[in-house]
């Protein structure tokens, strides 16, 4: 007997497998878009959270006791230089520090003068325009 010749069944073809090439995309991609969605919602959290320092300074400022001058003369001025931004206000601060001069450095100080209270409030009012 002789051999049996099939003309109808192909040899074997091999076939190039890219599933690890496109698994490895398809993993980088989502990693990039995952961590561009935690970049946003880390970006809308913080922009949220902002804190306007410029008004806590001037509430603080606001809510500080009248009647201890050492402690208001010191947190006036540390409050003061960070609030000041137009040269109008920095002219009116400087004139402040000279006055607030008399109640710092001193183990004792006397109560604020009427006219260095009178100061702070128009240089707080400075600030509301």
């Amino acid at each position: 007997m002789g051999e049996l010749k099939l003309h109808d069944i192909k040899p074997l073809v091999e076939v190039p497998d890219n599933s690890l090439l496109f698994f490895s995309i398809t993993v980088v991609a989502s990693l990039i878009v995952l961590a561009l969605v935690i970049w946003g919602i880390y970006r809308f959290v913080q922009r949220k959270k902002k804190t306007n320092w410029q008004a806590f300074y001037l509430k603080a400022l606001a809510d500080l006791d009248r009647s201890d001058s050492k402690v208001l003369a010191y947190k006036v001025t540390e409050y003061g230089q960070k609030l000041t931004k137009s040269p109008e206000q920095s002219v009116a601060f400087d004139v402040l520090l000279e006055n607030l001069e008399l109640y710092k450095y001193k183990k004792a100080v006397e109560k604020l003068e009427p006219k260095t209270e009178t100061m702070i409030e128009e240089f707080l009012k400075s600030f509301e325009k």
